[in-house]
């Protein structure tokens, strides 16, 4: 048998180094891709729904989907540059927001900055009619979550956010298709204090501070009228917005 020389053997290893380096190199490279994709995913257009009640201003509410880079539950106090109209606009129904396109995870993260913003009556990509365009300033995030398709519960679950000692803003948590999103205020006084429990976060996320939550008795149907049948049997719920047929 021969025996296989010092040098060789040094070779052999020098060379498996390499290799290993090279691969190395592609998995971080692999990895940097995968992150500039998703960066790029989120940057893009962002609709939402705005709302507003007369003590606590103007709130707008991402509109969700169960698919990225869209799975996210986000709201935002907002300031805007021309409010008399929007108040208008908000007195003849439902009225939808389109910034220029923006990189979501600003929000994600709890950024505050201004965009121009295009403002519609009715849902933009649902024959929604343009009204006018102005500054929007993101100034504080309410709520930051992300939208799970599996996520399933036995009941609906509202979450609570106190705005002021009297205005409490809600959300419903969106589960597994069939479901729906519904935002508004709660005055606060009417709460049922004993039915809030805290809500044990597991991220890290902005704009989860303060956040509690409220279980109600699911709809039997998932039609605008029964959600708010079973939401205003629950609590006193002021409902600005449903939506079904994006989680249908």
């Amino acid at each position: 048998m021969k025996l296989i020389s010092y040098k060789k053997v040094l070779t052999y290893l020098s060379f498996l180094s390499v290799i290993s380096i090279l691969l190395s190199n592609l998995t971080v490279q692999a990895d940097e891709l995968s992150s500039h994709h998703q960066a790029h995913n989120l940057m893009g257009s962002h609709g939402m729904v705005l709302i507003h009640d007369e003590r606590v201003g103007f709130f707008v509410s991402h509109l969700p989907l169960y698919n990225q880079p869209h799975n996210f539950q986000l709201i935002y106090k907002v300031q805007i540059s021309e409010p008399d109209k929007l108040l208008n606009l908000l007195k003849n129904g439902l009225v939808t927001v389109l910034p220029d396109n923006f990189d979501l995870s600003r929000l994600i993260n709890g950024e505050n900055f201004s965009i121009n913003t295009a403002f519609y009556q009715g849902h933009f990509e649902r024959g929604g009619l343009i009204k006018f365009t102005t500054k929007m300033s993101f100034e504080k995030p309410i709520m930051i979550k992300k939208v799970s398709p599996e996520f399933t519960s036995k009941s609906s679950i509202i979450y609570t956010v106190p705005m002021t000692n009297q205005v409490t803003f809600f959300a419903h948590k969106i589960q597994q298709a069939p479901s729906f999103d519904a935002i508004g205020f709660i005055d606060s006084g009417f709460i049922d204090s004993s039915a809030i429990k805290h809500y044990k976060r597991k991220s890290k996320s902005k704009g989860d501070d303060g956040i509690n939550y409220l279980t109600c008795d699911k709809p039997e149907k998932l039609d605008t009228k029964t959600i708010q049948e079973r939401l205003k049997t629950c609590q006193k719920f002021n409902i600005k917005y449903i939506e079904t047929k994006d989680f249908s």
